[in-house]
């Protein structure tokens, strides 16, 4: 419920988490587009069951989009959209949550330092969002197949990457120039031309994965390295996590799961 005060002709909006609203889509709005539209900070966005085909784009609010915990799925699809699924681009923090849901046939958003595009399903650009018990399956860029995160400290939890496809690295997902917590996630069958078939991490990220599994991930060019994960030009702590059959030319199949090139300055804490 909101309040409206009006003093002339100025109109004010008051708006707190203990009014927040619940928006149901769609038994209230037609997409999930229109629901973000009508939202306040504090707000939940309901998704029933069912194939969403849209990407959305959170425009800085902090508000919590989420499907149904069990049984049939929420699925939002880019098929035929050519770009992110989801954007995070507009300094979002952690209360902006996306959960329980399912992000598919992604195409990337364009990179704003060279345009390329990255971050299939989900882009995360200066921003710190909650990505939590979601399912990013078939989702493809040039640079993190199923997640991008550039210059923000998002948390990634309890979630599944699976199928994506990137044609340079981080075929799951990739990290660059920022600080992601990844903890309780599953990679698998993920793939990536040149480095980090599961997840890339570079640039001066400093990444944490924890209790994740990485399983049959690949990566295909001759000189490429990481299967697993490749982490390059950063630091990463990488604790009580699984590394089974993945693949790679240059290091980081099983035997070596996670990938460090010679890189001066880089460090890997590996538990």
């Amino acid at each position: 419920m909101r309040n409206q005060v009006t003093t002339g002709a100025a109109i004010i909006v008051i708006a707190s988490s203990a009014t927040a609203d619940t928006l149901q889509v769609p038994g209230q709005y037609g997409t999930i587009t229109e629901a973000i539209t009508a939202s306040v900070d504090g707000d939940v966005i309901s998704l029933a069951p069912g194939w969403y085909g849209e990407c959305i784009d959170y425009k800085g609010k902090n508000i919590r989009i989420g499907g149904p915990a069990a049984g049939a799925a929420a699925i939002i699809s880019g098929w035929g959209l050519d770009s992110a699924v989801v954007t995070f681009d507009d300094g979002e923090g952690p209360d902006a949550v996306l959960q329980n849901v399912t992000i598919v046939y992604g195409k990337g958003a364009p990179h704003p330092a060279n345009g390329m595009k990255v971050g299939g399903g989900i882009w995360i650009s200066n921003s710190s969002p909650s990505v939590i018990n979601c399912r990013l399956t078939r989702n493809d860029a040039a640079d993190g197949g199923g997640l991008y995160v550039y210059q923000g400290s998002p948390l990634i939890e309890g979630c599944m990457f699976d199928r994506n496809y990137a044609a340079d690295c981080g075929g799951g997902m990739a990290s660059s120039k920022s600080t992601p917590t990844v903890h309780s996630c599953m990679f698998e069958g993920n793939q990536a031309l040149h480095g980090g078939g599961g997840l890339m991490s570079r640039d001066e990220s400093d990444i944490e994965v924890s209790e994740c599994m990485f399983y049959q991930n690949l990566v295909t060019d001759n000189w490429g390295g990481g299967g697993g994960m490749m982490t390059a030009y950063g630091s990463a702590l990488v604790e009580n996590c699984q590394f089974e059959k993945n693949s790679a030319p240059s290091g980081g199949g099983t035997s070596k799961p996670v990938w460090v090139p010679p890189c001066p300055g880089m460090f890997l804490h590996e538990k």
